[in-house]
């Protein structure tokens, strides 16, 4: 997409493409490019899966390690941005440690909403906020601490018995599903008497009490994460995006 004629926004990155006339060429709808020799096919994997270089020192283009798509150098996104009379191509497809990370004089910029990605990345989430003020783009990043995601166990997910937030037995809704619950069973012509109330109960209660000692271990994580995020070094915020002919002043 093309925002106020300055901003390319896309997935992956620009890989081997000079013009955003090329990429409104290609036709659609698209399909099959990952198993297609076409040229159009081979620009569409560059646009999804093309990545930036490490750092500003690494120039042109390389294969990537992806096996699909293309490393590009800080110098292949200026002269994309000179070429094509934009500021800055915003882009996504990698989790940075911020959320939000600069690359070729902040003529590229990678954004990563999903916190703490796929539950182990500990990564925050960011989004943008760019405003025009003479000619110039100033970005302020505003990023999200990522909350600890713990992949939820047949025993640590959330009690049926404990819909009100107490422990079942305790009234409320809680007492009310259990009675439900045996009142069910008693239908269903299955033995739920005293005692097995009693056992269902006390099952229901070991859980809800290893959930919140789970929940308890997670939450010091979480913190102690955060806290190693926070302590961190951050990337430079706001920063003021020159137009590309700028650059070779």
């Amino acid at each position: 997409a093309l925002v106020g004629k300055k901003i390319l926004c896309m997935h992956g990155g620009i890989g081997s493409v000079e013009t955003i006339a090329e990429i409104a060429s290609i036709p659609r709808p698209i399909a099959g490019f990952m198993r297609s020799e076409d040229p159009n096919a081979r620009k569409v994997a560059e646009l999804l899966w093309s990545d930036p270089t490490q750092g500003d020192g690494e120039t042109g283009l390389a294969a990537s390690p992806r096996a699909v798509g293309l490393l590009f150098g800080p110098d292949v996104v200026q002269r994309f941005c000179k070429r094509n009379k934009i500021d800055v191509v915003i882009r996504a497809h990698q989790v940075v440690k911020y959320g939000y990370e600069y690359f070729a004089n902040g003529h590229l910029i990678t954004v990563f909403s999903a916190t703490n990605y796929v539950g182990r990345h500990g990564n925050a989430g960011a989004m943008l906020e760019i405003v025009e003020i003479n000619s110039e783009l100033h970005v302020t990043p505003k990023y999200i601490l990522p909350r600890e995601q713990r992949r939820a166990s047949p025993a640590s997910r959330p009690s049926p018995f404990n819909n009100a937030g107490e422990r079942p037995g305790g009234g409320g809704a809680a007492a009310a599903t259990m009675g439900n619950l045996s009142a069910a069973a008693a239908g269903a012509g299955v033995g739920a008497g005293p005692q097995d109330d009693v056992k269902l109960r006390a099952d229901a209660a070991q859980r809800v009490d290893g959930a919140g000692a789970r929940g308890r271990r997670g939450r010091e994580e979480r913190d102690a994460r955060w806290r190693s995020i926070d302590d961190q070094k951050r990337p430079p915020s706001p920063m003021r995006i020159s137009p590309a002919d700028d650059d070779d002043r």
